[in-house]
């Protein structure tokens, strides 16, 4: 949805850095976005409120029984930790090429898929990796789950997301 939606507000909106109506379209557009993004998240969020418990009625996990150390305690022991570190890293840098491909993304489609196509494109293109996301949690999940072994189905998924961005 996060790229769909902006595909659909600035539809075939072409920025011209020299022009001021053009600047002025854009900031227009930009506030209905955001606008847009505040009523999805108030129709989120407002629900929430009446319906969410203080409490789920079956612990989530063993791990609510852990007594949690202090923020300003854990984040160093956590930053120590080189396992954490890698991961962090790792999907540190996957999610920041996923973001910037994702702002180019309708500069880079367009020569294939120019004129009123476009919007529709970007969204398509964009939330490809998404869908094939949830499709891989869906077959390789059970995989993991199977064999045991989670770092080698990490390092091989990973190894993909690069190879194919």
């Amino acid at each position: 949805m996060g790229i769909f939606i902006p595909g659909l507000v600035f539809g075939d909106y072409k920025p011209e850095i020299s022009s001021q109506s053009s600047i002025d379209e854009g900031k227009s557009l930009t506030f209905k976005l955001m606008l847009v993004e505040v009523i999805m998240g108030a129709c989120c969020y407002i629900p929430s409120i009446f319906f969410q418990e203080e409490q789920p009625p079956t612990p989530p996990s063993d791990s609510v029984t852990v007594v949690r150390e202090p923020f300003k305690i854990a984040l160093p022991k956590l930053l120590t930790n080189v396992n954490y570190v890698l991961l962090l890293l790792a999907f540190g840098c996957y999610f920041g090429i996923f973001n910037g491909i994702s702002i180019i993304l309708s500069y880079l489609i367009e020569p294939w898929f120019g004129g009123d196509d476009l919007p529709l494109a970007v969204a398509c293109v964009g939330g490809s990796p998404i869908i094939s996301g949830i499709i891989g949690v869906m077959i390789l999940g059970p995989m993991q789950r199977k064999s045991g072994d989670f770092k080698k189905w990490i390092v091989f998924c990973m190894l993909g997301m690069f190879i194919i961005t």
